[in-house]
């Protein structure tokens, strides 16, 4: 099924400088076998990251020979990515390897690995160490043991901070247990680095920011009688005062799965945010909600966690980085997300875990990963995210009301990021004043000022009268103001291969340009409207999350799925802004040779994909299960 929409009157794109035969051309001289060839024998993943940019730009010749309206586009889209392969293939050339043999031993520094003793200055101590070594020796070796860290005194909060380095290897081997004794800590933030890996480490909270329990009672209007599972977290310990929302709610079937300890179904109730929590006998608490949506259907038996969930505090944190990897961490808990990766330029996560410990149905209590911003999307490869508290994967495109400005020129918030906002970057605008949620309009900043509150563009084309009013309302106080996005900072080349997605709060928000989705397994047990959302997706009147969905390829995965939209487009459930449904919010999506069995029945359409322009939906195998 394929639909188009044609919007000639609102599209002013700028000619491409180079022919589609020229591209693909230098597409090829790039990815030549014998190129991949010499990349494969020294980094695989470098080289199934390029193998992979192979079908996405595939894809991408394919939508520009269809799409006149859009070709200028999805080919600057191209020449962007022949830049960025480029410079990978450069730098792969260029950069030595580490020199795992000369790695400083943490226990050289004083580490105890006994569990007990807090072995947070020693690994600290040898990391900055090994920064101030030459580059094929800055690598630090964790050998195997139970290391205590305790917060940073440097970086309240963090256990391990590492930051404004190039080329830099911590490592363990089997055995190797970093222990994070505060349930709220990040245990490693890293920004401001280039090339900077994490291998072979296990990272164990042992005291887990949630509890989990059943419900006995509704004992009035808004408050719930429970009773906390055995071995589990008391709810009105400090942790749930201390964090972000004071604790919320989320709500699980009483049926189990067979032969397990988790619950068949989850979110299966509007969650409660902030309750005042009583106790009021031997692991029995009244929960009284107060402050997000009424009670009804909390029936006793089903199952709740209740998380202290904090934003920011995640396991994984990674700002301004290029290159990070990690390979083979497991995770056990975060507050937050496990891995979040914001302005992240070709991250790897490859051989990862992410999955509740066996007396519990809960890991994290947000995203499994999360990406924002960066360039250009990297490589999740054989990963297992299990039990996560929400998102499996969420692509947040990062846009910006429009602040002020006319025909070539604009007034931006200091809310762009400088290495992204530059000279000679694509920029468009998104009229969402007029319900349209694609870029109609791009060009280039032909020159950029920096005030002490915002940046001044000016660009090569005119963007014209821009809709730039900017206030709370409702959708009937239209028009609302209208969005800008750099064209560049879209995960491009994200390539999403052979993972395992399992069980949770888990939905995942399909945004970016360019990408992949191939090879995985999805077991999913959320009771929700949808699965993908493939659309836009704002969280607020004039919150930023967009989708900007295009050129995407869903294709050889297996789905195994509640009924409900496997994926969904046109709009998401909280959509603030007006749509209109003449435009599309989407284009070039391809869902192709995926097994798709369905559990139970809904209303909606297991495929809704409406205002899509350019859908291709092809041999997909569909079993139904009452």
């Amino acid at each position: 099924m394929r639909f188009s929409t044609i919007l000639l009157a609102f599209f002013a794109l700028p000619v491409a400088a180079v022919p589609l035969t020229e591209l693909v051309a230098q597409r090829d001289e790039l990815l030549s076998e014998k190129n991949l060839l010499e990349i494969g024998q020294q980094d695989d993943l470098l080289a199934r990251w390029l193998t992979a940019q192979k079908r996405i730009t595939d894809n991408l010749a394919e939508a520009i020979q269809k799409d006149a309206l859009r070709a200028d586009s999805l080919a600057g889209d191209y020449q962007f990515l022949l830049s960025q392969y480029r410079t990978e293939i450069d730098n792969f050339r260029k950069m030595p390897a580490f020199n795992r043999k000369n790695a400083l031993n943490v226990k050289d520094f004083g580490a105890k690995a006994d569990g007990v003793a807090d072995d947070g200055p020693a690994i600290r101590n040898a990391i900055a160490a090994a920064i101030g070594r030459d580059i094929p020796d800055r690598a630090v070796f964790i050998p195997k043991g139970r290391y205590r860290l305790g917060y940073d005194p440097q970086r309240p909060g963090s256990n391990l901070y590492i930051h404004d380095v190039e080329h830099l290897l911590i490592f363990g081997e089997d055995g190797t247990e970093l222990l994070i004794p505060q349930p709220l800590a990040v245990p490693v933030q890293i920004s401001s680095t280039d090339d900077v890996r994490l291998e072979n480490l296990r990272v164990t909270f042992t005291k887990r920011p949630f509890t989990t329990g059943v419900v006995k009672e509704q004992i009035s209007d808004d408050t719930l009688r429970c009773e906390i599972d055995n071995g589990m977290a008391d709810p009105t310990d400090d942790m749930f005062k201390a964090c972000q929302f004071k604790g919320l709610m989320r709500f699980y079937s009483a049926e189990l799965n067979p032969d397990s300890r988790r619950p068949a179904r989850s979110s299966i109730l509007p969650h409660q945010g902030a309750p005042d929590v009583t106790k009021v006998g031997e692991r029995l608490y009244d929960f009284k909600m107060k402050n997000f949506l009424p009670l009804k259907g909390y029936t006793p038996g089903i199952r709740f966690a209740f998380y202290a969930r904090t934003y920011g505090n995640h396991a994984v944190s990674s700002f301004n980085t290029t290159r990070l990897r990690l390979v083979n961490i497991h995770l056990n808990s975060s507050s937050a997300m496990a891995f979040c990766l914001i302005n992240a330029d070709r991250p790897f996560i490859a051989g990862c875990t992410v999955e509740a410990d066996p007396d519990t149905f809960v890991s994290t209590s947000a995203d499994g990963i999360y990406l924002r911003g960066g360039a250009v999307g990297g490589l999740l490869y054989n990963n297992t995210i299990r039990h996560i508290g929400d998102d499996f994967v969420n692509i947040h495109s990062l846009l910006s009301p429009a602040f002020d400005g006319s025909d070539k020129r604009l007034i931006l918030k200091k809310q762009w990021f400088k290495q992204y906002l530059k000279t000679g970057v694509r920029i468009g605008l998104i009229p969402v004043s007029q319900g349209i949620n694609e870029p109609t309009i791009e060009g280039r900043i032909a020159l950029l000022e920096e005030n002490e509150h915002n940046y001044v563009a000016n660009l090569d084309v005119s963007f014209g009268n821009l809709v730039t009013h900017v206030r709370r309302c409702t959708v009937k106080d239209f028009p609302k103001a209208d969005f800008l996005v750099l064209l560049d900072d879209l995960c491009h080349g994200l390539v999403i291969q052979n993972n395992r997605f399992e069980y949770g709060l888990s939905r995942f928000l399909a945004g970016g340009r360019n990408w992949l989705f191939t090879e995985n397994t999805v077991e999913d047990s959320l009771q929700h409207t949808y699965f993908m959302n493939i659309c836009p997706e704002p969280g607020g009147h004039e919150n930023a999350e967009f989708a900007l969905p295009r050129n995407i390829e869903i294709s050889h995965n297996t789905f195994k799925t509640l009924a409900k939209s496997l994926f969904n487009g046109g709009t998401s459930v909280n959509q603030f802004r007006p749509i209109n449904h003449e435009r599309p919010t989407a284009s070039h999506i391809k869902i192709t040779n995926n097994d798709i069995h369905v559990w139970g029945s809904s209303d909606r359409p297991l495929i809704n994909m409406k205002d899509t322009a350019f859908l291709t939906i092809e041999n997909n195998r569909i079993v139904n299960t009452p």
